[in-house]
């Protein structure tokens, strides 16, 4: 499927034509489609829905690479049944070089555990319920991330400016510690960012 002139969706699988076509729209509104010649690959099946990038070889070593894209299947899973999806970075001959999971469970009152990488549903359904038990979680629209791969970061979407608030600041790394035994244990990088996921604050707590 030929979104624009140049950039494509090969879809498999379950996937449909409409899937393919709903996706493209999504990843060019979403400016990763740029009528450069990209490719993603889209299969639905038993195993669930993967979303695969094919990027430059070697991305998929970069810092922040699996990262970036696990965010930008997060914006556009709604498109293709919603999370649970599978992010796949491929190489130019769509070999497989990196996979991640990208999944949300929500707790109601639009509180909800987005978990990445190789953190699982239970792992975020166990954080979630201790975010449930401490306080943190009361049906105000609280999202956190987890995301293990390498060690484990516990990420809060937080007002503008609360990063430079030191008793603030301390507040997130008592809740982070309370929290940590549900996740496997410390030590957690604490990660606080504003409401376009930008991290403004990223400390280990020990």
């Amino acid at each position: 499927m030929t979104i624009g002139t140049k950039d494509q969706v090969v879809f498999s699988g379950t996937a449909t034509a409409n899937d393919a076509t709903a996706l493209g729209n999504a990843l060019k509104a979403a400016g990763y489609f740029q009528d450069r010649g990209v490719t993603v690959l889209l299969s639905k099946g038993a195993g669930g829905t993967v979303i695969g990038f094919v990027v430059a070889d070697g991305a998929w070593n970069q810092a922040g690479t699996l990262a970036s894209f696990e965010e930008i299947a997060r914006g556009v899973a709604s498109t293709v049944g919603g999370l649970p999806v599978q992010v796949q970075l491929l190489n130019s001959l769509q070999t497989v070089e990196k996979s991640a999971t990208v999944g949300e469970v929500d707790f109601g009152g639009g509180d909800a555990v987005i978990y990445e990488g190789t953190a699982t549903q239970a792992d975020a359904q166990a954080l979630g319920q201790q975010f449930k038990t401490i306080g943190f979680f009361g049906g105000k629209g609280a999202n956190v991330f987890l995301t293990k791969d390498n060690g484990t970061t516990i990420a809060f979407v937080v007002s503008d400016g609360t990063w430079n608030n030191a008793t603030m600041v301390t507040d997130f790394e008592t809740i982070v510690r309370s929290v940590a035994p549900s996740v496997g244990g410390l030590p957690i990088d604490l990660r606080l960012e504003n409401t376009t996921l930008t991290v403004e604050k990223d400390e280990v707590v020990n």
